[in-house]
């Protein structure tokens, strides 16, 4: 790993930041080189920066009204039609900002003084681009629209209108119709008008109450000055939800009206195949209505985190206690949850004996990382910290041990998280005899909690987080990454990663698998324990048989170094027999990779087969290798085109499903009691 370091910092620093700039265009950002290093750690290829984003601002004076236009790779005839029905409107002074998403081909700058341009270097997500937009708008309002959307004459006129009648509102929305069927009535418009008692007062009173009554953000008008609201919601996966939810249970104690309604269409949706309303009777349909479900619960949370925001409570004091943060994916959960927690709610401290990579990381993004002095024995020191800090909640991943008597008794509560079905190495099996001092379990998925039922009156089922935007900020290094490597562009990549000297893993099926499909191209990232017997003799074996297969073989991969290799690969695969649920696969998916895996643990809650990938079922609780051997031959020899499909809709569930910043809310609301 250490040279693959080395080729890919040199390669990162010769490499030209972007192509021919087009006619008329500004650099917006320039990068001198496009990796950071951060002192003290290796190369922090997760905050890897993307080389240019470049932009022509909008030149028509004063707009009342910005529209945000995100388009990725939508047909050209759309996304003029979502522009020209902005231009069109009458009665108000209008601008539109057009973000291209890194899509293909890319969309080409409007002559037209009141469009602006942004064009993104790589694909950003729908949250990035309206995000980078809306930094752009110049108007009183603004206004976002999806390229295959349009505008109906006399929208934006009446919207405004309505905001300038009624100056304590900060936002309108109103009635959406179907693009191509005007005259059809819109279900959850039915919704909230059933909920709804007319009032404009209640409008917001409505929305909250009642999240099924959903109005959907490109509905609504907001005056540029309504700030998104303090809680940190940031469009995550283009949840319109959670924007508005949080900014309404923000505004509404003091502001009842702070949203309104116009019983008139103000926005046209395009109902089509692979859209998010999943109208149809198909599988894939009632698929993305369950993703729509989810995205309610995450709002409904949300709107409860707000209302303890709102409380004013004292901030909990929450200690992680670990021997030493090694590189496994339960310590790269909670430390990335860790940096995630609003400090007016939680404030993070990690305890550790020894200090490693990891700590160093979290220690980096501004959380307290204390380590034990070398003449002090770990419990003592932790008691007398505990005491001194005043903490509130002991946590822990693993090492229940540590949670000794004398520990509990410094603190009120006294927590861990289960992550794995075996629970054998945290010491949370009946047998061990530890489970009973624990007042809450944090579970990874609900297969572990339906697999030890003797935690599941404490347990919570927060799975594992995933950070979309830093595996999309490295997916622009794809070349580059493969370049170091020596990977050809055009190969067809299969990643492994895991631990391979854990029987439950089963890498020796990895080498079976291997040699099994000789025409592809494998990336491994073998994990070794630095404390494991024979540990330099075990990778260079790795290293000589992967070698002669024709594989890649990295070790020594940092949690934080894995972005890049998900952003070089293009299939996901697992030959684990036992799972709480797998961070790696997690991460796989919201990299856009099509997993192939093995039914084990809580995969299931994961991977939607085969609308997500392909999900091989354990035989006896053992993996069925013709079986897992011949879904990874099937899947490498789809059309690129259909795997594509199905890696970003596996993509779009990870990142809703498992966000960070949603694990570390969800976190939050757990310590306060309030979950």
């Amino acid at each position: 790993m250490h040279a693959f370091r080395q080729a890919l910092t040199l390669r990162c620093g010769q490499a030209t930041a972007g192509g021919p700039r087009p006619h008329g265009t500004r650099l917006h950002r320039s990068i001198p080189s496009p990796v950071r290093v951060t002192p003290g750690l290796p190369l922090t290829l997760a905050a890897a920066l993307p080389p240019r984003e470049w932009e022509r601002a909008a030149t028509a004076p004063e707009p009342e009204v910005s529209v945000v236009v995100r388009c990725c790779g939508e047909p050209a005839g759309w996304v003029r039609g979502a522009v020209e029905s902005v231009l069109g409107q009458a009665g108000v002074r209008v601008e539109v900002v057009v973000v291209d998403d890194g899509g293909e081909p890319a969309v080409e700058p409007w002559a037209e003084p009141r469009v602006g341009w942004v064009r993104l270097p790589y694909n950003a997500g729908t949250a990035t681009a309206r995000q980078a937009g809306l930094r752009r708008a110049r108007g009183e309002f603004v206004r976002v629209l999806d390229a295959d959307d349009e505008l109906p004459p006399g929208a934006l006129a009446a919207q405004v209108a309505w905001l300038r009648a009624h100056p304590a509102a900060q936002a309108v929305a109103g009635r959406l119709e179907l693009l191509d069927e005007p005259g059809v009535p819109w279900a959850q418009h039915e919704m909230f008008a059933y909920r709804w008692d007319g009032c404009q007062q209640s409008v917001a009173r409505t929305v909250l109450e009642y999240p099924q009554a959903l109005i959907p953000l490109p509905t609504v008008l907001w005056r540029r000055t309504w700030q998104p609201p303090a809680v940190p919601v940031d469009f995550v996966a283009a949840d319109d939800l959670a924007f508005l939810r949080g900014a309404l249970e923000r505004d509404r104690p003091t502001n009842p009206a702070v949203l309104g309604w116009l019983e008139q269409p103000v926005w046209r949706y395009r109902r089509r195949a692979g859209s998010n309303s999943g109208q149809g009777a198909d599988a894939l349909s009632a698929w993305r209505r369950g993703e729509t479900e989810r995205r309610v619960v995450m709002a409904e949370r949300l709107g409860q985190r707000a209302r303890l925001l709102a409380s004013g409570p004292r901030p909990r004091r929450v200690a992680y206690l670990d021997w030493h943060l090694i590189a496994g994916g339960a310590q790269w959960a909670l430390v990335q949850i860790a940096a995630q927690l609003d400090r007016r709610l939680v404030e993070p401290l990690f305890l550790v004996a020894l200090e490693s990579p990891l700590s160093r990381w979290v220690a980096a993004q501004g959380v307290e990382v204390l380590v034990k002095p070398p003449d002090r024995d770990y419990e003592p020191w932790v008691c007398e910290l505990l005491r001194q800090r005043e903490v509130d909640v002991v946590d822990c991943v693993w090492a229940a041990q540590l949670i000794t008597p004398a520990v509990a008794r410094c603190v009120r509560g006294v927590f861990a998280h289960a992550q794995s079905v075996l629970l054998h190495h945290a010491q949370l099996r009946p047998e061990d005899g530890q489970h009973g001092k624990f007042q809450r379990f944090i579970a990874v998925s609900q297969a572990v909690v339906d697999r030890h039922p003797h935690l599941a009156a404490r347990a919570v089922v927060i799975p594992s987080p995933v950070d979309g935007e830093a595996l999309r900020r490295v997916a622009w290094m794809r070349p580059l990454v493969r370049q170091a490597l020596g990977i050809g562009a055009d190969e067809t990549v299969v990643l492994w990663a895991g631990r391979l000297i854990a029987t439950e893993k089963r890498a020796d099926l990895l080498r079976r698998i291997v040699e099994q499909h000789a025409g592809v191209r494998f990336l491994i990232a073998g994990h070794l324990w630095h404390g494991a017997r024979d540990r330099a003799q075990v990778a260079a074996d790795w290293a000589a048989w992967a070698a002669g297969q024709g594989a890649v073989w990295v070790d020594q991969v940092e949690p934080y170094e894995m972005p890049l290799l998900y952003a070089a690969a293009d299939i996901y695969l697992s030959t684990s027999e036992v799972e709480g649920q797998s961070l790696a696969l997690l991460e796989a998916l919201a990299a856009g990779l099509y997993p192939v895996v093995t039914d084990a643990g809580g995969t299931a809650e994961a991977v939607d087969d085969p609308l997500t990938g392909r999900v091989v079922p354990l035989v006896g609780g053992q993996v069925d290798l013709p079986a897992l051997s011949a879904a990874l031959g099937a899947v490498v020899a789809l059309p690129p085109s259909e795997r594509a499909a199905v890696a970003r809709r596996a993509r779009h569930a990870a990142v809703v499903r498992f966000d960070v910043r949603e694990a570390a809310r969800y976190h939050e609301l757990v310590y306060h009691g309030w979950a």
